[in-house]
Formats: structure tokens, sequence, C-alpha cells
């Protein structure tokens, strides 16, 4: 007899369980006489963060310029250090100091000995620079402040694998 007791106990258990999960979906579920909300194809989802950092980055950027600055890093737009050119590659300005600023997708860099050689890298430009004679003044003016103030700016060899000579204006 208790064999039939426990069946007749689990019956009812399993019932009462099926009834309260019954209830929980009915009740998670949205009223069936409210129409459900679709996607809108007019208005796509705007672009994250994260997306447009990870395409600019396969576009060629540099990670540094994309990214915060770490809690020891300076300015990002103000570099200082040495230039490194690849393997191969030399040229008489590699291991020369340089200090480096960025203004509206351009990088100006000015050399520091002497201070006689501009390079300038244009925005899909990440290990090439021009080398060029004159650069705009605006440019020129921000390079010096951040030589007056280079405890500011971010300190970081500056890699690049060529340096295209960039004729004279005539």
């Amino acid at each position: 007899m208790s064999l039939v007791k426990n069946l007749l106990i689990m019956v009812g258990v399993s019932a009462g369980g099926v009834y309260t999960l019954g209830t929980l979906i009915d009740g998670l579920s949205p009223p069936a006489d409210k129409k459900s909300v679709q996607a809108s194809h007019e208005h796509p989802k705007p672009e994250s963060e994260f997306e447009h950092q990870f395409n600019q980055l396969m576009a060629g950027a540099d990670p540094s310029d994309l990214f915060e600055a770490t809690a020891a890093g300076g300015a990002r737009d103000c570099l200082h250090g040495r230039i490194q050119m690849s393997d191969g590659n030399h040229s008489a300005l590699n291991g020369r100091l340089y200090v480096a600023h960025r203004s509206s997708d351009i990088t100006y860099i000015q050399t520091l000995e002497p201070s006689d050689t501009y390079l300038v890298q244009g925005p899909l430009q990440a290990v090439t620079a021009n080398r060029q004679t004159e650069i705009p003044d605006a440019a020129k003016q921000a390079l010096q402040r951040d030589i007056q103030h280079i405890e500011r700016c971010t300190e970081r060899s500056f890699y690049l694998s060529s340096i295209n000579e960039t004729p004279p204006e005539s």
C-alpha cells in the first residue's frame, strides 16, 4: 500500500510543479492581444565605441591614438622618445630623439638632435611618414609648447618602416 501512496504523492507533486511552471511561463510571456515589437530597419543601431575603435584599428590607425592614456601615461596628443626604424631600413633618423604632436588626424614630428627635420603622418599612415622641410605655423608652435613641457608628453618609441621624401614645393 505504501507504493500506491508514494505514486499518488509523486503524481500530485508533479502536477503541482507543471501547473506552477505553466503559470510562471504565462507571467513572463506578453499577452496574446498585444502586438510584438519588431526591429526597425529605418534607423540602424549606432556603432558602439568598441566597433568604432576596432574598425579604425583594421584601417591602420595607431592604437595609442585610439585608447585612453594609462594612469602612468601622458597627454594623448603629445609624444616623445626615440625614432625606431624597421630592420634593414635604417636611416640617419634611427635612434634620434623626437617630439610629436597630433592635431586633426595628422601627427607632426620634430627631431631634437638637431631640430632640422620634420616628419608628417597622415590619418592612414601607421608606420610611414613624409619628410617635409616646412610644416604649418600652428603645428610648429604646438611642437615648441610640447618641447617646453615635455614632462606632460607620453614617452614611447616611434616605430617607422619607411620615410618618404617629399620634394620641396616650388
